[in-house]
């Protein structure tokens, strides 16, 4: 018995765009047109589980027909489940919990929001798989959330655990301040997860795959300024019986930002 899965992350729903004036509507509505296609394109494979680790939205403020244009577009998923993590954009605590509330009464019956740092056993909905998660309670923090799940007993009779966190990570992320719920390769790895599915970095990795690889950002998809020099990108897992991880990567992006140089004007985007 295997799982197949879709993660994103990243998504920024309600980013404003203030610096592209001329173009700012263009750039906003295709957040949000990228995320139904990815939806799409979930179906399209057959995934049983649609994975959303953190930052769905840009703010806790997000407008509140964004969040429930949101709400619709993921309950379009044919799977099984979609799981959505707060990250650090758009992070769950007492005092912000506008956002989620809102979220969860616009939501359908198969979006679970993620937001305790606790296990999650995903039996109620037929998957053999419990999820470990690590959401994000404010905009920064000097530690991660993950720490507790090496702690954490597994249920015997389930077979996938898989972590989904938000933050970044050692050797990939750049977080010279450590202030983005720094983790560690190792940290992740000594957990003993069958996977590991992370937001935060908007770039994807790994780059090139290998069959033994366990941790996944799938970066964002749709590309949002002039640093992030890929297409958009997601990624369809699927957990073999075996608990091998087979990962395809996909190209997701509506827009992509490029560099040039015609008519003395720098900074185009390209479609």
């Amino acid at each position: 018995m295997s799982l197949r899965l879709l993660i994103t992350a990243d998504v920024h729903l309600g980013m404003k765009f203030a610096g592209y004036p001329e173009i700012q509507s263009e750039l906003a509505g295709a957040r949000f047109e990228t995320l139904e296609n990815v939806v799409k394109r979930a179906n399209a494979e057959d995934c049983e589980l649609f994975v959303v680790a953190g930052d769905l939205f840009d703010r806790v403020t997000v407008a509140k027909p964004d969040v429930i244009r949101a709400a619709q577009i993921i309950d379009g998923f044919e799977g099984a489940l979609v799981v959505i993590l707060p990250g650090n954009h758009d992070y769950y605590s007492m005092a912000q919990s506008d956002l989620w509330t809102l979220f969860k009464e616009a939501s359908g019956d198969k979006t679970l929001l993620l937001e305790r740092p606790q296990k999650y056993p995903l039996s109620h909905y037929d998957l053999d798989a419990c999820l470990y998660a690590a959401p994000c309670e404010a905009k920064h923090s000097e530690e991660n959330r993950v720490d507790w799940i090496r702690t954490q007993a597994r249920d015997k009779g389930t077979r996938f655990h898989i972590g989904v966190a938000h933050g970044s990570l050692q050797g990939f992320s750049p977080d010279f301040d450590k202030k983005y719920y720094p983790m560690t390769p190792v940290g992740l790895l000594n957990s003993e997860m069958d996977l590991w599915l992370l937001g935060h970095t908007h770039l994807p990795s790994p780059a090139q795959p290998g069959k033994f690889d366990k941790i996944f950002y799938p970066g964002t998809p749709e590309p949002d300024g002039f640093d992030c020099d890929h297409e958009g990108r997601a990624w369809i897992i699927e957990i073999q019986d075996d608990k091998s991880i087979v990962p395809t990567s996909l190209t997701t992006g509506k827009y992509r930002f490029a560099h040039c140089m015609s008519s003395n004007k720098f900074g185009h985007f390209i479609s």
